[in-house]
C-alpha cells in the first residue's frame, strides 16, 4: 500500500465537491460517487503482486517494477472513461454503468495525480512507453519504514470516516468492522513504526510484516466502502444546495 487510505479520502473529498453537480444526487447516478471513491484506490490493486514479490523473497526491486504501472496507465483509464460513455449514449437506460465507470475513470486519474510526486513515479503511458514520469525520490534509514509504516495510520483516518457517514444516515448501524479494523490499523501503525525505526531501510523483514498486515487491509479498503455505500451515497445531501 502507498497511503491507499489518503487516497480514499481523497475520493471522498471529490465525491462531497461533486454531489451538487447535477444529476450527481440524483438516483442511479449517484453511484458515481462510490465510483469516485473506489476509483481513487483500485489502481493500488497492482500491489498485490508487489506483495507476491516480498513475501516469495523476491527483493524490492521487483516488488516496485510492478507497482504504477497498468493499472495506473492513461490507456487504461481513458478505456474505462470511454465504455462508459459508449453504454450511457447506446443504452440510455443504463445511465447508472456510464456513471460507475465514468466514476472510477476520473479516480483512478486522480488517484494518479497525486501519486506523481510520491518516491517511484508512475509508468503513465504503459505499455507503449514504460519509462516512469514523476518525482523520484527516498528516505534515509528508518524514516522509510516509517513512512511506510504511514499506511495504516491513513487507513484508520479512511475507515473512521467511512463510520461517521454511515452513522449519519444509519444512526442503528453499530459499525462494528469499521470500529475494529480502524483500531487494529492504529496499532499497526504504532508497532511497525516505532520497530521500522530500528531498522535499515526497507529491510527485508520489515517489508515481509509490512506485506502480510498490508494485504488484508488493502483488500478490506475496496470492500467496506461498498458494504458501506448507503453513507457515501449521501455526502452533500444536507448542508449544500441541490
Amino acid at each position: 500500500m502507498v497511503y491507499t487510505g489518503l487516497h480514499g479520502l481523497i475520493g471522498l473529498g471529490l465525491a462531497w465537491w461533486a454531489s451538487d453537480k447535477k444529476p450527481m444526487n440524483k438516483s442511479p447516478t449517484h453511484v458515481g460517487k462510490l465510483s469516485f471513491v473506489l476509483g481513487n484506490m483500485i489502481p493500488d490493486l497492482d500491489l498485490l503482486g508487489s506483495i507476491y514479490f516480498v513475501v516469495t523473497g523476491q527483493g524490492l526491486a521487483a516488488a516496485v517494477s510492478v507497482h504504477r504501472t497498468y493499472s495506473h496507465g492513461l490507456i487504461t483509464i481513458g478505456i474505462i472513461i470511454l465504455l462508459g460513455f459508449i453504454i450511457g449514449a447506446v443504452w440510455k437506460d443504463k445511465r447508472q454503468f456510464q456513471w460507475i465507470l465514468v466514476g472510477l475513470g476520473l479516480g483512478m486519474l486522480t488517484h494518479d495525480l497525486f501519486d506523481l510526486p510520491y518516491m517511484v513515479g508512475i509508468s503513465l503511458f504503459w505499455p507503449i512507453v514504460t519509462d516512469r514520469i514523476g518525482l523520484v525520490w527516498s528516505l534515509p534509514g528508518g524514516l522509510a519504514n516509517f513512512n511506510s509504516a504511514f499506511d495504516f495510520f491513513f487507513a484508520a483516518l479512511f475507515l473512521y470516516a467511512l463510520y461517521i457517514l454511515i452513522r449519519r444516515v444509519d444512526k442503528e448501524t453499530k459499525g462494528l468492522p469499521l470500529k475494529i479494523f480502524t483500531v487494529t490499523a492504529l496499532v499497526i501503525f504504532v508497532a511497525l513504526g516505532a520497530w521500522g525505526l530500528t531498522l535499515p531501510a526497507d529491510a527485508s523483514v520489515f517489508m515481509l510484516v509490512y506485506a502480510l498486515c498490508g494485504l488484508p487491509y488493502l483488500l478490506l479498503m475496496i470492500y467496506l466502502p461498498y458494504r458501506y455505500r448507503r453513507g457515501i451515497y449521501a455526502i452533500g445531501e444536507t448542508g449544500k444546495k441541490k
